[in-house]
């Protein structure tokens, strides 16, 4: 069990372990949309004119940035863009969720199933679960639900004979708090297009959803969900961030550096750091004072991440 207050942040990189694409990916899967494709004729069923969706995508493909969530950011001003970039976003995740949902991580990249089973050593009972693990938080900035669907199914498979209010109750204790907001479950129908009906209806019902759920960088977020994130880092003494980009906005919304200013909150930070070179992981360092975080090597992996430091504790 992790007894000592623990909180996980938990950036986009940490989802590429399970299949999911961070900004990178995201922003050329958009480039690579075309009529032909099935997301394409999916999202002109969601009242953008094909005028609309191509004006998007033409203005994607020459700005230079390599994010949506960035382009978008300089597009505050034109609620159209903005409307057709969130389903965009949202359609290209839900296709990716839909694709990967049997797939299995490789274990040195199953960074989850570490921390699970970290939280179940000496927890004989579900109850001893969730008592001995009462101060562990996840803080997300992540649309998909692969943290909760991951616990419950091992909760499932630890324990058996569990039913729907048992585990909604245990991920309510073991709390999951979403920043930008969470993509509805993905429609278990394959996306396919048929010549004649279109995309299927569960698809067309769930896409404007799914869109009206999430908030990209600039955008206003619900109180609310901002406290219970930043009180889930002033409870820690222990901070993990993982996959994170350590964006100033995004550290901003969890009140850091300010949390830390007068020496009040000084948990012991830790932080995957792959694919920043030298001078980036000063820039990272220099973002947490006065307080300090310790950043794993460039090449680690969030699993190695979480053996290599000395993130769990008594």
């Amino acid at each position: 069990m992790i007894k000592t207050p623990t909180t996980f942040v938990i950036g986009a990189g940490a989802s590429c372990s399970y299949g999911l694409p961070a900004a990178e990916g995201l922003h050329k899967a958009a480039l690579r949309l075309e009529p032909e494709s099935v997301l394409y004729q999916l999202l002109l069923t969601c009242a953008f004119s094909v005028e609309q969706l191509n004006g998007f995508l033409v203005d994607l493909r020459r700005n230079p940035t390599e994010s949506i969530d960035s382009f978008l950011e300089k597009r505050q001003d034109r609620p159209d863009t903005m409307k057709v970039g969130r389903a965009v976003m949202a359609g290209l995740m839900g296709q990716v969720i839909a694709e990967i949902r049997p797939r299995q991580p490789q274990r040195e990249e199953d960074w989850l199933g570490y921390v699970i089973d970290r939280m179940h050593r000496g927890a004989a009972t579900l109850r001893d679960f969730l008592n001995g693990n009462d101060h562990v938080r996840f803080v997300t900035f992540n649309f998909d639900s692969i943290i909760e669907d991951r616990i419950g199914a091992d909760l499932q498979s630890l324990y058996g004979g569990l039913t729907d209010p048992q585990l909604a109750s245990a991920l309510q204790v073991l709390e999951v708090i979403h920043v930008h907001g969470r993509l509805p479950r993905v429609p278990d129908v394959p996306l396919k297009y048929d010549s004649v009906y279109g995309p299927p209806m569960q698809w067309r019902e769930w896409l404007p959803a799914a869109a009206s759920q999430i908030n990209v960088v600039l955008d206003t977020i619900d109180r609310e969900v901002l406290e219970r994130a930043r009180a889930a880092v002033l409870q820690a003494r222990v901070l993990c961030f993982l996959g994170f980009a350590y964006d100033t906005v995004n550290l901003e919304r969890l009140n850091l550096p300010r949390a830390f200013q007068h020496g009040r909150f000084m948990p012991n930070t830790y932080g995957s750091a792959c694919g920043f070179e030298r001078g980036e992981r000063r820039w990272i360092k220099d973002r947490f004072l006065p307080a300090s975080i310790h950043l794993a090597p460039m090449g680690y992996t969030c699993r190695r991440v979480l053996r290599e430091c000395h993130i769990f504790r008594d």
